[in-house]
């Protein structure tokens, strides 16, 4: 090990380098690099994390980033890759694998507040390729294994659980822009036949008389449209065709 104006050479320490809380060494950090020149950061004794006391922590990534316990791609097919192995200790009645949360204030100004913004660019390489999908978010069912005669109620791959209260409208999705679609059932409703219900509609778009314009057409679809002047209801099929209603 040796100490220049360069910096701290460690090419020919046979040990990593180590910070030490005390003497004693009970807690303590050790840097040192792999045999293919991976930067290792070891925590000694049972420390639980590393802790910023003041500014920021930031990382200029070039290639990528992984944490893992298993790391599946078997090339450069994925930037950033976020796979721990985690056990819940028990001590709530709920467990997770990533958290995701923090309180934002806005500055005067502000006119759209979020919790989580996802943007990015997608470029193809120019090969007269087809390509099946490009997609800013792409979700995959949780696989659930159940041991020792556990039940599992409700699997999803996406749970909204709560909706919003201090808006005007409050929206558990709100689709502001482009079509929706489905590609198997949709599910309206939980179910019971109570005739005194307040919500779990299905809800279609209404005009005052009947519909004159042209919807925009999807293959094997048709529009609803609900004439609320004279209690009619059409579907359009190359036109407006009102339904028999008893």
């Amino acid at each position: 090990m040796s100490y220049s104006a360069g910096g701290l050479d460690l090419s020919d320490a046979s040990l990593p380098l180590r910070i030490a809380y005390d003497t004693t060494g009970s807690t303590d950090v050790e840097f040192g690099v792999s045999s293919d020149g991976d930067l290792t950061i070891t925590l000694e004794s049972g420390a639980a994390f590393v802790r910023i006391a003041d500014g920021d922590l930031r990382l200029d990534v070039d290639h990528r980033m992984v944490q893992h316990g298993t790391y599946p791609p078997t090339n450069d097919n994925i930037a950033n890759v976020f796979r721990p192995n985690f056990t819940s200790d028990g001590s709530w009645i709920t467990a997770f694998l990533h958290w995701l949360g923090g309180t934002l204030t806005g500055a005067n100004g502000d006119t759209t507040l979020g919790v989580c913004f996802i943007d990015g660019n997608i470029e193809t390489q120019g090969n007269s390729e087809a390509l099946d999908d490009a997609d800013t978010l792409t979700l995959l069912r949780p696989d659930v294994t159940l041991n020792g005669g556990d039940t599992l109620a409700t699997s999803s791959v996406l749970r909204i659980s709560s909706v919003g209260t201090a808006g005007t409208d409050n929206w558990a999705i709100n689709v502001e822009d482009g079509p929706s679609k489905f590609d198997d059932d949709v599910v309206i409703g939980d179910g019971s036949t109570g005739t005194s219900r307040t919500d779990q509609f299905l809800y279609v778009p209404t005009s005052a008389g009947v519909p004159t314009g042209t919807p925009t057409g999807y293959t094997g679809r048709v529009a609803l449209c609900f004439d609320t002047t004279n209690n009619d209801l059409y579907v359009y099929d190359g036109s407006w065709i009102k339904v028999a209603l008893s």
